[in-house]
């Protein structure tokens, strides 16, 4: 098939992996970024101007001339080829790009949203007339599909790319870098460094991979968690499993499902703890294949626990390395999204 993928594509982003899986279940793939291409830069100075950089690009996409300017290509690409599939990966298109889209092309267009609920903003593919829409968790269906009426609401769960998300060997400067007693990766949010600032009183060494939290945040201990550095691909790999827990906290908007670090870190072989959520069951087996806790108490009581048990941590690593790579990988999530359009 043809098939358009609109979202992000730089390295270990969310439309990168799906671009790249459907080109090896061999679909033609055309990758069309709508907004300012993704860019990290270690050095806060360019990291500020290219903030600055995204906020203005975005301010002029919210105007009709730019954002009519700026879908030419996508428009072109569906004019110049028999487009079978268009993927948006978030809330990309607006209702009347959806109805030129169909103005130009048969095609099925779908949606595939990986972010939670408090991500919706204006919520443009509530009246846009998409043929599916996927989410990651089973809240946001049953709520759009029963209170809201949506019969085009599927539930389709995040997951980890086999390439990508897997087992390296470590070089002692390897375990230099990256060894230690707790990990996690992402960006420095207010919620994420709250809750593992908690931790330093527990003396455990901890690396959280990503950049430094802003400029006006002075709490000194806040940002002595943070390594100031972007892992993605062999290095995301290689710092988890240089740690002996990697510890997924969820954000409070995650009501019932889970986020792509979930599946990740399993893919990749890591031993995992994750906040309790009730679509867990449905995906790992907890306890065997994945650690959950329900409180902070939890966390502590079940940290001094396995930070001492390597053979039970690489058991449970283990165990969850094969459910990931068997079950929840994008070539099975993109499957079973052929499934719900009927399509081959």
């Amino acid at each position: 098939m043809n098939i358009i993928v609109i979202g992000k594509f730089s390295q270990d982003q969310f439309g990168f992996h799906i671009a790249d899986t459907l080109k090896d279940m061999n679909h033609s793939v055309f990758a069309y970024d709508p907004e300012l291409p993704f860019r990290y830069y270690k050095n806060k100075i360019y990291r500020r101007i290219y903030q600055l950089n995204q906020l203005l690009y975005n301010n002029l996409l919210m105007t009709s001339a730019f954002r009519t300017y700026k879908r030419k290509k996508l428009y072109e690409i569906i004019t110049k080829n028999k487009i079978d599939l268009i993927i948006s990966t978030h809330d990309f298109l607006s209702p009347d790009e959806i109805e030129n889209i169909k103005k130009r092309s048969s095609c099925k267009i779908t949606m595939w949203f990986p972010d939670a609920v408090s991500n919706f903003n204006k919520a443009l593919f509530m009246v846009g007339e998409y043929d599916a829409l996927f989410f990651k968790d089973p809240y946001i269906v049953k709520m759009l599909g029963d209170q809201y009426n949506k019969n085009n609401v599927n539930y389709l769960p995040e997951c980890c790319n086999p390439k990508y998300h897997k087992k390296f060997l470590l070089s002692n400067e390897d375990i230099a870098k990256y060894g230690c007693d707790i990990t996690t990766y992402g960006s420095p949010h207010n919620i994420r460094s709250s809750f593992f600032v908690q931790l330093l009183d527990h003396d455990y060494s901890i690396k959280i991979w990503g950049h430094q939290p802003p400029i006006w945040l002075k709490n000194k201990n806040i940002k002595s968690l943070y390594t100031g550095e972007y892992v993605f691909n062999e290095s995301k790999s290689k710092s988890v499993l240089g740690a002996k827990i990697n510890l997924n906290t969820l954000q409070p908007s995650e009501i019932v499902g889970l986020n792509t670090r979930t599946f990740e870190i399993a893919g990749i072989g890591g031993f995992q703890m994750i906040h309790w959520r009730p679509g867990l069951t449905d995906l790992f087996e907890d306890g065997k294949e994945i650690v959950s806790f329900n409180s902070f108490e939890d966390l502590i009581k079940k940290l001094k626990y396995y930070i001492v048990n390597p053979a039970v941590r690489n058991e449970i690593a283990f165990a969850g390395n094969i459910r990931a790579n068997k079950e929840h990988t994008y070539k099975n999530r993109i499957s079973k999204m052929f499934e719900f359009l009927a399509i081959t």
